[in-house]
């Protein structure tokens, strides 16, 4: 058993719901549904923890909760409670700063102009910041963007395809990690980066990618809370691995 699916078994039985009927609704297989309430597999993603807290008929709050229980089993308690206490020294260290949440991210997009430096919650917020930042790059004459991070940030890419799609003026500069064990899955992770690289390399601008080979799970995914990095002439945003947490800052010095 896990956090995960003891979290999950208890709301089950608290809706008094069979799991052939959860998996049916899910549109799952009802084993595969089985084994993730009882705690032998794990969601593979975040959306199929959503799509079974929907058609359990949570409230919000228990739906928060389940979905932090899904990212403590996904990444250790320890780690997870430290990161959380580490954003939270972030935060009690800098009080002027204002942290942007979910509910009012949309309604305060002129403090990424301000200058001021921001600490970003919600995926969907640090995914604004990023658009913002390539929108307003990709303004001037022969725009620069330098990042340090893995190709599963799949948004980061996208837009940079976009933007840089028939811009042979345009240069991206990418600092990148492969897996430099030899074993078949580690190695089929780097083909899948490349292969999420592949709209970069085709496009019309300068893609400059330089690589090293590590660990990568132990390198990105384990103590370091802000690895990734992307950075214009005007902005930069520290970003998590999961793209849940973001610091964005504007100042020149930083």
């Amino acid at each position: 058993m896990s956090i995960f699916s003891d979290k999950l078994e208890k709301y089950v039985e608290q809706k008094k719901m069979p799991v052939y009927t959860l998996a049916k609704i899910c549109g799952m297989d009802r084993s595969l549904m089985y084994k993730i309430v009882h705690g032998t597999r794990r969601p593979s993603s975040v959306q199929v923890v959503e799509k079974i807290a929907k058609s359990l008929e949570l409230t919000p709050h228990d739906r928060s909760l389940l979905l932090e229980a899904w990212h403590i089993t996904d990444v250790g308690e320890h780690i997870y409670y430290e990161r959380k206490i580490i954003l939270s020294l972030i935060e009690n260290l800098h009080p002027e700063k204002k942290v942007l949440g979910e509910k009012h991210m949309e309604s305060r997009k002129e403090d990424y102009v301000s200058g001021q430096e921001l600490v970003i919650c919600g995926k969907n917020n640090v995914n604004t910041c990023l658009k913002m930042l390539i929108e307003e790059e990709a303004e001037r004459p022969s725009p620069v963007f330098r990042m340090i991070c893995q190709p599963e940030t799949s948004f980061l890419f996208e837009m940079l395809a976009v933007y840089c799609a028939d811009r042979a003026d345009c240069e991206v500069r990418h600092l990148i990690c492969l897996e430099e064990s030899v074993e078949k899955e580690e190695n089929r992770y780097n083909l899948q980066c490349l292969n999420r690289m592949t709209p970069l390399l085709r496009s019309s601008c300068k893609y400059k990618v330089h690589y090293y080979y590590d660990r990568v799970q132990s390198h990105f995914y384990n103590m370091n809370v802000l690895p990734y990095l992307f950075l214009t002439e005007n902005g930069m945003v520290q970003m998590s691995p999961d793209f849940e947490y973001g610091i964005c800052t504007r100042m020149p010095e930083k």
